[in-house]
C-alpha cells in the first residue's frame, strides 16, 4: 500500500484535506487520489515535516483504498 500512497501525490486530481478529528499532536493531513495504471482510488493519511534547510518530508501514516464516500469526494472534484 505504501508504494502506491507516495504515488498519490503526483495525481493532478487529488482531493487532500485537512484531518480535524486528529490534529492535536501534528496537523495530519488526507490525500484521496487515483493510483497510477490502476483504477483503484486510495485514501492516504498523511503529515508534512519541514527540516532545517527548509525541505519538506512527508510521513506516510496509513494508506488503503478508499471508501465510497471518499470516491464520491474524489469524483465530484473531478466535475469541477
Amino acid at each position: 500500500h505504501f508504494d502506491a500512497a507516495a504515488l498519490a501525490f503526483f495525481d493532478p486530481n487529488s482531493v487532500d484535506l485537512r484531518d480535524s478529528a486528529h490534529d492535536d499532536n501534528e496537523p495530519r493531513r488526507n490525500i484521496i487520489a487515483m493510483t497510477p495504471g490502476k483504477v483503484n482510488i486510495i485514501f492516504v493519511v498523511y503529515v508534512e515535516h519541514f527540516t532545517q534547510d527548509d525541505k519538506e518530508l512527508i510521513r506516510i501514516i496509513s494508506a488503503r483504498k478508499a471508501d465510497k464516500r471518499e470516491v464520491k469526494i474524489y469524483e465530484r472534484n473531478l466535475s469541477r
